[in-house]
């Protein structure tokens, strides 16, 4: 617990320390509508040069909400071969939270959540070293905003996604919980924060841009990068027009397209609507215990995401008869649940609803056998309740712990 403390404070004053001397200066526009609860798309880096932040998400929550940014920190010097970069998400506070702060309530297992740090971020979650992130190979980025079940709620939620598409394995990086009502996101820029003053060049490739608003999918296909005073651009299509390929220098000896002080706007041809993966669920376990039902499941790694899972206890078989009970979250990283049934329980279905807002369900038999105990029995008759411990002090090194029985 000290280690972890320990690296999340160096984190923070690191990128505090970079910030304080560096400057984004590779900006770039994106058209994302005010509002939209989805944007998906798709990056790919060539290297990880020296000193750069590649910060893609650039915004705040929508209608109401504090702002955030996120993407992928190299730190400086680190050029050798096999180097795996870090990743942060960082939020502010704002004064639509009242008092309170966007809290990370998920992180994926490589990662971690941290309160306050540097720029005065309100809270955050980082990975260093990350070994699932390569060079040369497409990840679909993909934000989502959401609200709970209760409409009355004074929260909302906000998710990062992560799919490989080399390895088509999808990944939750994380889920904020923001204490105010957000439907969506408030637009999207992206920039490359230079925390070192070697004159590399940044790579960037993006295709398939896609939003969602008010229900619809649109078309995120257009960026315009602009240069300041000492860095160029060279921004390019492919040659069939679906990738955006972009080069940022501070060396003008650099072939480039985009002159300092100017702004180059360029569109990618992508299709009319994004690809969807399609919902897949595998239900684990379904038991029925006196009066309460378990249920577990799984989402394959290659299947759309789960946002929202919905179960229903039924008295008769295959999801047939009256309801019992039911139980709905918009979790997405919840895998079981726990509701009432009652003794005629017979099954269960299990609804779940993609990122996209695509539903899938399955039902399953309650497993109602009772549960064999095969524990050795236990005399309590000597136990007495409370704590008991022994103080032991030696001036000599002990190779093991002595008994306090």
């Amino acid at each position: 617990m000290t280690t972890q403390i320990m690296k999340t404070a160096l984190i923070a004053l690191c990128f505090c320390l970079f910030c304080n001397t560096t400057q984004a200066s590779g900006w770039y526009d994106e058209k994302v509508p005010k509002g939209s609860d989805l944007y998906s798309v798709e990056l790919k880096w060539k290297e990880w040069p020296p000193g750069t932040y590649f910060a893609f998400w650039n915004g705040s929550l929508y209608p109401k909400g504090g702002t955030y940014y996120g993407g992928l920190p190299s730190g400086p010097g680190k050029t050798e071969k096999d180097y795996h970069p870090a990743l942060i998400w960082s939020f502010w506070n704002h004064r639509d939270y009242d008092g309170k702060i966007a809290k990370a309530i998920y992180t994926d297992p490589t990662m971690y959540a941290h309160q306050y740090g540097g720029e005065g971020m309100c809270g955050g979650i980082a990975g260093d070293r990350l070994p699932w992130i390569q060079k040369n190979t497409w990840y679909r980025m993909l934000l989502r905003v959401w609200r709970p079940i209760a409409t009355n709620a004074d929260h909302s939620f906000i998710g990062w996604w992560c799919k490989d598409l080399g390895t088509q394995k999808w990944r939750l990086l994380g889920v904020f919980k923001i204490p105010c009502v957000a439907t969506g996101i408030g637009g999207n820029v992206g920039f490359f924060e230079l925390l070192s003053e070697k004159k590399s060049r940044r790579f960037l490739a993006r295709r398939n841009g896609y939003h969602r608003y008010a229900g619809k999918w649109g078309h995120s296909n257009t960026m315009t990068v602009k240069a300041d005073a000492t860095h160029t651009w060279l921004a390019e299509l492919s040659a069939d027009k679906r990738v955006a390929e972009f080069m940022h220098s501070k060396n003008p000896e650099d072939t480039h397209n985009v002159e300092p002080g100017s702004s180059k706007t360029i569109t990618v041809t992508q299709p009319g609507l994004p690809v969807l993966d399609q919902p897949r669920v595998e239900i684990l376990q379904s038991v029925a215990r006196g009066n309460q039902c378990l249920l577990s499941w799984e989402i394959p790694s290659s299947a759309a995401p789960q946002l929202n899972y919905t179960v229903a206890v039924y008295s008769g078989e295959n999801g047939q008869g009256k309801i019992l009970s039911t139980l709905s979250r918009n979790t997405p990283f919840k895998r079981i649940a726990l509701l009432d049934g009652g003794p005629s329980a017979k099954s269960l279905k299990l609804t779940i609803t993609d990122i996209y807002g695509q539903r899938i369900s399955k039902t399953a038999r309650l497993d109602t056998a009772p549960v064999e105990n095969t524990g050795a029995a236990v005399d309590t008759a000597q136990l007495l309740s409370g704590l008991h411990y022994t103080y032991f002090e030696f001036k000599h090194k002990l190779d093991k712990l002595p008994s306090s029985g």
